[in-house]
């Protein structure tokens, strides 16, 4: 065998074996099947939606004119007599009245902090009272919410106060209460008395906030307001009326949310059904309420959804427009893309790999959108889908038994 044949074999063999090792490497690396793990979730089936709140409310007036201080909180029950209001002369006056309230709340705080059986106690769990008051601030400030940022500002100093107290840098607070109670008895002494007082007119759930929409939106006449109507007040058109009114009261325990539904959606509603509603405030729990009413007109695709509710909070009191979220209903299951479901004859499910060879197995839809599907992990099924479970999403040939490498 001459010299050149020698080296074309050798340059064949070299050849060959290079394409061995390329392919076998291909082989090892590359993986012909896309798979994404089965994980846990959580989804609501919802609608959301701008809504106007309905309730029946009297209207409070004032026969004397000067400045206002209200005396009750907005959600407080009220009957007919109850003082809601303070009238004073001066706005000095009223600025005296708030210093002393102010001055001794602060010098109650502080006479608790002090006096404390346990103040050397818990340091560790006054700490995380401070971390959490101080994301609620932030998350309050965040929102802009400042309807109740006193009363946060005040907890967060106490909370401090007495962390100062547990570590043994503060032994009490002798000096800042005796400042206090000199400028809480000055201000207790130099305020002019009220000029007169403001009453509830009715039972109810009294509230300082006056819209304008107390007649127009009353709670008792929501089956004859126009469709139309209702959408103008879910949009924020509707022009409320002029009134000189300084409260208001809601009477009753029940009251209702407006949602102006169009025809595809409103087979999801159905009178009787229980709903949770989310106004997105923060710190505010979902509201569960019942669907009272289906409301539709002929010449108009859109239907209004009444929901009646009985939670009644100071946030909730004073609102007359939100854009709400109605949840149906939750649902918590194995979460895979569309893509992944295949059929095995009439039996609907997905392709996993199991220990290097590909397995099918049959699912329950628990609920579906365009791009995923959610699945029972407790299905009565013979071999269910489980959680971590490698779910083929991509990929050919792929048939049942196949062993994958």
């Amino acid at each position: 065998m001459n010299r050149t044949i020698r080296k074309l074999l050798t340059a064949l063999l070299v050849l060959f074996m290079l394409s061995y090792c390329g392919y076998t490497l291909y082989r090892y690396l590359y993986d012909p099947y896309k798979t994404e793990t089965a994980y846990e979730h959580t989804v609501s089936d919802s609608f959301r939606a701008k809504a106007v709140m309905l309730r029946d409310e009297a209207l409070v007036f004032s026969d004397t004119t000067g400045v206002i201080s209200y005396t009750r909180p907005d959600a407080s029950v009220v009957v007919p007599g109850s003082e809601v209001a303070s009238i004073y002369a001066e706005e000095a006056d009223l600025r005296l009245q708030e210093v002393e309230s102010f001055y001794d709340r602060e010098l109650n705080d502080l006479i608790d902090v002090q006096n404390s059986t346990t103040q050397y106690l818990g340091t560790d769990t006054i700490s995380k009272q401070i971390d959490d008051s101080i994301g609620t601030l932030v998350d309050r400030l965040w929102h802009s919410d400042l309807s109740e940022i006193a009363e946060q500002r005040a907890a967060l100093q106490k909370l401090l106060n007495r962390k100062q107290v547990s570590i043994g840098k503060e032994s009490g607070f002798s000096e800042r209460i005796s400042y206090l109670q000199a400028e809480r008895d000055y201000a207790r002494n130099n305020v002019n008395p009220p000029i007169g007082t403001i009453a509830s007119p009715a039972s109810g759930y009294f509230c300082s906030k006056v819209d304008g929409f107390e007649a127009l939106l009353p709670a008792a006449k929501r089956e004859e307001i126009p469709i139309e109507d209702y959408k103008r007040a879910v949009n924020q058109t509707m022009q409320p009326e002029a009134t000189d009114a300084v409260g208001r009261v809601m009477q009753g325990h029940n009251w209702y949310i407006a949602v102006v539904v169009p025809d595809e959606e409103i087979k999801r509603f159905e009178v009787g059904a229980m709903v949770s509603v989310d106004f997105g405030f923060s710190g505010h729990e979902e509201v569960y309420a019942s669907i009272d009413e289906i409301l539709s007109e002929e010449g108009t695709s859109d239907h209004v959804v009444i929901l009646k509710t009985d939670r009644i909070t100071e946030e909730l009191i004073g609102l007359r427009n939100a854009t709400v979220s109605v949840n149906f209903k939750a649902y918590t299951g194995l979460r895979v893309r569309r893509e992944a479901i295949r059929f095995d004859g009439q039996t609907e499910g997905v392709y996993v790999i199991e220990g290097g060879v590909i397995v099918f197995k049959p699912i329950e839809k628990l609920y579906e959108d365009e791009s995923y599907v959610l699945c029972a992990s407790n299905s009565d099924f013979e071999n269910p889908l489980k959680l971590f479970d490698e779910v083929i999403v991509g990929g050919t040939n792929i048939s049942a038994g196949k062993i994958v490498r």
